[in-house]
């Protein structure tokens, strides 16, 4: 048995008085960020020097003996010095060149938020908080399969969403059987082809319909938002709408995590090696298709595929029980041919069904890319050839190039013979 870092996210139902203490939890953390934010920018131009993080340390404690900063004294100190270590976070990526420089906290741009390392103990379905004391979880998994091998939690980050909904993410660590474990045979590997229209298409001729919860909520959402639109800016009554729409929109978000989380656990289970294209969403989502492919959320699918097949085992994919491969995206899935693997150059958009020139095969668009998927991701399990950047491949991932626009012709324009 291993030991594999995870993480847990609870809904919290507190009471008026606990979520008021929730609240009070992250006005200081935001107040002791900014105040040390403040310190060390005001010394580094005064001497050309930073204040040390143990003398701001230091002068956190001597700060809260302070008649005026009682109110200090009556927060966790925990929480106020994981304040300090965030900021410490915030300027390493800022000198690594991984973040812009750290900004202050106002109520308005940032989430109530704070983080406490120790002393939370969750206990069946209520959670110990300090200076909140017991807070109702809700759970939706079963006593003995959340935290029941999991050891005392790591850390508690706590996070109040737009809606006013409280969360906490519990970090732990959680046992997993250690490999290597032998390879499954081949008939137990599927490929799954993701598009718009059909969510998956696995290579067995299983289907997973589009949910597209964005799409059924926008009728509510444009409600909404005409109601926000028409209340007086600053009133009670347009904080209420703000809340109501962010809580529809929390809503929607909630419904998309939760099919991901189940389909990824369904996926995981069924197959032992599974085939996924290795999209680009973020590119995809700057096309005229982003509402759609954003909608979709193929990227959060992915990535609790990878985790829950960690769980599986003791280690990354390809030495665990279960083995997600991501084929490169220029792998040709959908215009290659899955019996006599001949390209087929002419295929459009618009061909949902083709014929193979060279062995006569008709193929479904979809079904077809899936099982290419499948022989792919076969192939490079069992050659031991994964991780090895085998993103080579030539062809568009879909059989579609990214050189043309909605229109069809290029839209890269040529250099040579210009000027400037």
């Amino acid at each position: 048995m291993a030991l594999l870092p995870c993480a847990f996210r609870f809904r919290l139902e507190p009471t008026a008085e606990q979520a008021a203490q929730l609240g009070r939890l992250a006005g200081a953390r935001r107040w002791v960020w900014n105040w040390a934010l403040e310190r060390r920018t005001a010394t580094y131009r005064a001497d050309g020097k930073s204040v040390s993080w143990a003398a701001l340390s230091a002068e956190l404690t001597g700060l809260k003996q302070a008649p005026a900063m009682a109110w200090l004294a009556e927060v966790d100190s925990q929480a106020l010095q994981q304040a300090l270590a965030d900021l410490k976070r915030a300027f390493a990526n800022f000198f690594e060149s991984r973040a812009r420089f750290p900004r202050r906290k106002t109520r308005k741009r940032s989430r109530p938020a704070f983080r406490i390392p120790q002393r939370v103990r969750l206990d069946g379905g209520r959670l110990y908080v300090p200076g909140a004391g017991w807070v109702r979880v809700r759970r939706a998994r079963a006593e003995d399969g959340t935290f029941a091998e999991i050891g005392p939690t790591k850390s508690a980050r706590f996070t109040c969403d737009a809606g006013g909904r409280w969360h906490v993410a519990l970090v732990g660590a959680r046992h997993v059987e250690e490999g290597p474990f032998p390879l499954p045979p081949e008939a137990a590997a599927a490929g799954m082809d993701q598009g718009l229209t059909t969510f998956a298409v696995l290579s067995d001729g299983a289907t997973v319909a589009n949910p597209r919860f964005g799409r059924r909520a926008d009728r509510k959402l444009r409600r909404l938002h005409r109601a926000v639109s028409r209340k007086v800016k600053g009133s009670r009554n347009r904080g209420k709408a703000r809340r109501a729409l962010a809580r529809e929109y929390g809503r929607v978000r909630d419904r998309r995590q939760d099919f991901a989380a189940k389909l990824a656990t369904q996926l995981i289970t069924a197959y032992p090696v599974l085939g996924v294209e290795s999209l680009n969403v973020s590119a995809l989502a700057r096309t005229k298709l982003s509402r759609s492919v954003l909608d979709a959320a193929w990227g959060d699918l992915h990535r609790r595929l990878h985790y829950k097949a960690a769980w599986w085992g003791g280690g990354p994919d390809g030495r665990t029980g279960r083995w997600v491969i991501p084929v490169g995206r220029w792998f040709p899935s959908t215009k290659r041919c899955s019996v006599c693997h001949r390209r087929n150059p002419d295929l459009t958009l618009a061909d949902r069904t083709w014929s193979c020139g060279q062995c006569a095969s008709v193929h479904d668009r979809d079904g077809n890319a899936s099982e290419n998927l499948r022989q792919e991701a076969w192939r490079l399990l069992a050659n031991g050839l994964l991780g090895k950047g085998h993103e080579d491949q030539q062809g568009a991932a879909g059989g579609q190039p990214d050189a043309r626009n909605a229109s069809g012709p290029r839209v890269r324009p040529s250099t040579a013979g210009t000027a400037g």
